[in-house]
């Protein structure tokens, strides 16, 4: 069996997937994008050019200025006018997620060289496979993740372009002077900007669009990165369960106790190797989390506000907007949850299986072996929120059961 590099660095003896390149290309695709995107991705890999080094460079303060850039105005609306209890609500959305997305994106620029870490990992694992069967689950649990980072995508993309066309389809205004007044897509503008003068109108426009997408960029890279993190994980994990039931099965009675003793020492390296990714997983996604988990409870509650006491006065392409953002951002937090659930039952599922397996079978003391790893299953990584609140589903359902809380106690404050 081939060894592999551990964190301290020691370069890899052997490769034995022959098509190691092209998986990790693979597994990272959507990730590399993403992360390009934000101008991380030169930091978090280890043959970047020195031209693709000077772009990240540049790129990395451009998302979170861009998006400051238009919190600024919102944040002067809210304090600078007299506004309604409604309308000061119906503003903090926008705030809120605009600043949690600038939030962030800084504690993924904070996180580079941790997740630099974990891609070496996964690299690492890519090239020690040495069976198709091996590389197959690997596969099948990297589409996993490259399918939830598609439905994170669809959901929040909709939701997000829905809300922003929304003032275009509006009923148009007709100010004093009999003149069609064009729709204000970031509240607050006005102050600094006369939107009347110039091409101040499309450049503001042109902006905010910048904006949201940057936004979205950001709230997507997380879900892709930790969809990826916990998939491959979970394929690593499969393997060690795949590996235990060859060894102690019905053909173990063929096996000379060396061989079996190198085959359970190999399925409990991986086990080890696994458990520290897992938790580095954890590292890294902890702060990123947490600030999803508040924004998303603020936000959802928010939204059906708005939906609520606005249904009146709002038309259809209004309903459906809201409609659309309340789906794709409940959605969205669900697939942390499910993503968090799923990196905890397969961590369980080890020892289950070490137990399940005819252990009886092995000869002499060699089952004594599997007695730690199925102690240390008995505690299965998790991820978590700021390692405050464990991400599952049931932790879904007391989300959702926060933000509709605040919700009506929002509805008897504004009533």
């Amino acid at each position: 069996m081939s060894k592999w590099d551990d964190e301290s660095g020691v370069s890899v003896v052997k490769v034995s997937n022959e098509h190691y390149a092209a998986d990790v290309n693979y597994s990272m695709q959507h990730t590399r994008w993403f992360l390009t995107l934000l101008g991380i991705w030169p930091d978090v890999i280890s043959d970047a050019s020195r031209s693709e080094k000077i772009i990240g460079k540049l790129l990395i303060p451009f998302p979170s200025a861009v998006i400051t850039l238009l919190l600024i105005p919102l944040a002067s609306n809210l304090i600078l006018r007299d506004l309604t209890a409604s309308q000061f609500l119906i503003l903090l959305g926008p705030l809120s997620f605009r600043s949690s997305s600038v939030i962030k994106n800084l504690i993924l620029i904070w996180r580079r060289d941790d997740i630099k870490c974990c891609i070496k990992h996964m690299e690492t694992d890519w090239r020690r496979i040495e069976t198709d069967e091996d590389r197959e689950i690997m596969m099948k649990n990297l589409r996993i993740g490259r399918n939830l980072t598609i439905v994170c995508v669809l959901c929040l993309y909709s939701g997000t372009i829905f809300f922003n066309i929304l003032p275009f389809v509006s009923p148009r205004k007709v100010n004093a002077m009999n003149q069609t007044v064009r729709p204000i897509t970031v509240p607050g503008i006005d102050i600094y900007v006369d939107l009347r003068a110039g091409h101040n109108y499309e450049i503001v426009l042109f902006v905010s669009w910048i904006s949201i997408v940057y936004v979205s960029v950001i709230i997507t890279a997380i879900c892709n990165l930790a969809a990826v993190l916990v998939c491959h994980a979970c394929g690593q994990i499969q393997i060690v369960m795949t590996k235990l039931e060859s060894l102690i099965g019905a053909e173990s009675q063929h096996h000379d106790k060396k061989s079996l003793d190198k085959g359970i020492a190999f399925c409990i390296q991986i086990h080890v190797r696994v458990l520290r990714f897992a938790s580095k997983i954890d590292e890294v996604l902890q702060e990123l989390c947490l600030i999803e988990v508040v924004a998303a409870t603020l936000i959802i509650c928010l939204v059906a506000y708005i939906f609520i006491t606005e249904r009146k006065n709002t038309g259809i392409m209004a309903s459906i907007s809201y409609t659309t953002l309340l789906i794709s951002f409940s959605f969205n937090i669900f697939i942390f949850c499910r993503i968090g659930e799923l990196l905890k039952e397969k961590c369980e599922a080890v020892g289950k299986a070490a137990y399940m397996t005819e252990w009886y079978r092995l000869p002499g003391k060699t089952g004594l072996a599997l007695v730690m790893l199925i102690t240390i299953s008995n505690y299965p990584r998790r991820l978590t929120a700021g390692r405050v609140i464990e991400l599952s589903i049931s932790t879904f359902g007391s989300i959702m059961k926060t933000s509709f809380g605040y919700l009506n106690m929002l509805r008897t404050m504004t009533e």
